[in-house]
């Protein structure tokens, strides 16, 4: 799995290629936060379009290290994404309680 993430203004994204592995999620979920919080308020960008799935506890830990910087997120955008990736978005928004939206 191969994983970036990044920021500007009012933007923060993170791009995933590949099966995202327990370890890889706790590592990019941790890097991902802090550049959440250099922003006072972001969209959030995940682009997916080349992720094949991820681990449960992955997912876990994107939702721990967002929770509480979830004042911040002004919604969340999956670009791309197999029906399982676009499933585990939308528990992690629901967990959050932010607006989620799609693009191919």
């Amino acid at each position: 799995m191969s994983w970036r993430v990044s920021s500007s203004a009012f933007v923060a994204e993170a791009v995933f290629v590949g099966h995202l592995s327990a370890k890889d999620g706790r590592e990019s979920a941790e890097a991902f936060a802090k550049e959440l919080s250099k922003l006072e308020v972001a969209d959030v960008i995940f682009d997916v379009r080349e992720m094949t799935g991820y681990d449960r506890e992955a997912r876990m830990a994107w939702q721990i290290k967002l929770t509480p910087l979830r004042e911040r997120i002004i919604g969340i955008r999956i670009v791309g994404g197999n029906a399982i990736v676009k499933m585990g978005a939308s528990v992690l928004a629901l967990a959050l309680g932010v607006e989620l939206s799609f693009e191919e």
